[in-house]
């Protein structure tokens, strides 16, 4: 006798979406996480100058917090314009919290 399948095993839900920004839920976790890392997160950037490897670079940061400890939050494009982006709200959020960026600098990769 041949077993029929059931729309529900053809559902994938477990994929994740693409992240174009941070998503603000995962962002609080992060900053938890950041805040013990800082040191480390801040010798990791310290040397760029560039912004555009700056925002990918913060990007890369973001990466290694999600494949350790939310991996549904690890799917970014991976372009280096979507790279780019990505890494600019993450710094602009960072600022915000005057976590590693400072808040009272004009400029998003001064780094406190």
């Amino acid at each position: 006798m041949k077993t029929l399948k059931t729309f529900n095993t053809f559902i994938n839900e477990a994929r994740p979406m693409f992240q174009e920004t941070p998503n603000e839920l995962a962002y609080l976790d992060f900053k938890k996480w950041a805040y013990k890392k800082r040191g480390q997160i801040k010798k990791q950037l310290e040397n760029i100058s560039d912004s555009s490897k700056f925002f990918i670079e913060l990007k890369k940061v973001w990466m290694q917090w999600a494949e350790a400890n939310a991996k549904e939050w690890s799917y970014v494009h991976s372009t280096p314009v979507a790279e780019k982006d990505f890494g600019r709200a993450l710094a602009s959020m960072l600022k915000s919290d005057d976590l590693i960026i400072k808040k009272a600098s004009n400029k998003l990769i001064d780094l406190k």
